[in-house]
């Protein structure tokens, strides 16, 4: 039998958020995965793209901003990955440019990491999920920042990507665009602690009783605004190649993510049809997200619409990408933003991610763009 391990079973009444850790997180669970593991042809990249955020002196650093901007200064993109990659694909411009890069307009005083603390600029979501992109803001300029051109196809991270392998020796450009990424990426202290309590809650980890997150193949069924993909059909299609990568490599669990609830009942009987009695699936507790796949408005719309005792789903989202990232393989759609941030993420961590589309896309090739 297939177990679909949903954490919240046990409990009297569903959670309405994720279990405070005692008494401490599980090892073998990251919770930033930037400069996370040691890569030597990484290092020289790194340095460089943390010394461009961090000068020594903001007054008389060449500051720049990037993008489409609205006056508050958040970007004119779509959801939290959206915005996410758009900063990423800036960074990798404003490092091999040779500025440092800040958002139009953010407050004048770093905010707070804390849930609730007001934050506006550096990604265009309030409260602060992520860490501020660097040590300065607008403000610190003597004149108006120069504004970088925001780099949206293939062709543009790869020149760019080019540049950085020449400079600082990265020499792939997955690899390379991973690691700006994962700079991006680095999560406030709310979305650090929600990393290990979702990681409780799927018992993953290299704790007793726990499957270590190397031992996991991730999933994403993504359903969202595309109708493409509401069909049983992909589904299956998506625990076919989950388990033929298990087996293949001896992996233990399903790291299972999806914004559609039928999509996991439908994922898990495929399984058990294909006479899996091994690999177990560890899904988030129902009770803890909105699914948004059945339908075809945005999910931020629906996120704003959720009934307020659900867990802050752009924490949700957040943690559960950090903890897919370390699995050993995804499976997902290269056209969403979320499945490309997961494989950017994976490229972070190590040399060669084991990234698998059943559309048989490769990171970046439909639609040529970064988000």
């Amino acid at each position: 039998m297939v177990a679909l391990a949903l954490a919240a079973a046990a409990l009297d009444a569903p959670p309405t958020s994720l279990q405070p850790l005692d008494p401490a997180p599980c090892a073998g669970v990251l919770d930033t995965l930037f400069n996370a593991t040691a890569l030597p042809d990484r290092a020289a990249w790194r340095a460089a793209i943390h010394a461009a955020q961090h000068p020594p002196d903001c007054a008389s650093a060449p500051l720049c901003t990037c993008g489409k901007v609205r006056a508050d200064g958040s970007r004119v993109h779509g959801q939290t990955t959206s915005e996410l990659h758009a900063d990423a694909s800036c960074l990798l411009r404003s490092v091999v440019e040779g500025c440092t890069l800040v958002a139009a307009s953010e407050p004048a005083a770093p905010p707070a990491e804390a849930e609730g603390a007001a934050c506006v600029g550096a990604h265009g979501v309030a409260p602060c999920y992520l860490q501020r992109l660097g040590a300065c803001s607008a403000a610190d300029a003597a004149a108006a920042p120069r504004v970088l051109a925001s780099p949206q196809r293939i062709a543009d991270v790869r020149a760019l990507c080019d540049a950085a392998r020449a400079r600082w020796g990265v020499a792939v450009t997955l690899a390379c665009f991973g690691e700006v990424a994962a700079y991006v990426a680095r999560p406030a202290e709310a979305v650090r602690r929600a990393v290990h309590e979702l990681a409780a809650a799927l018992a993953l980890g290299d704790c007793a009783g726990r499957v270590p997150l190397n031992a996991t193949v991730a999933v994403h069924v993504r359903h969202g605004d595309k109708l493409l993909y509401h069909t049983d059909g992909n589904t299956e299609a998506h625990a076919a190649l989950a388990l033929a990568h298990a087996t293949a490599r001896g992996l233990r669990a399903v790291h299972f993510m999806s914004d559609s609830l039928a999509a996991r009942a439908v994922f898990a009987a495929h399984l058990q049809r294909s006479g899996n009695e091994t690999l177990a699936v560890r899904a988030v507790p129902e009770a803890l997200q909105v699914f948004t796949g059945e339908s075809n408005l945005s999910a931020h719309r629906q996120f704003l619409a959720a009934p307020p005792a659900a867990m802050d789903q752009e924490v949700l989202l957040l943690a559960e990408t950090i903890l897919m990232a370390q699995s050993d393989v995804l499976v997902g759609p290269q056209v969403s933003n979320v499945d490309r941030l997961v494989a950017e993420l994976m490229a972070s961590l190590r040399e060669r991610p084991v990234v698998d589309d059943v559309d048989n896309v490769t990171w970046f090739d439909r639609r040529g763009g970064v988000y």
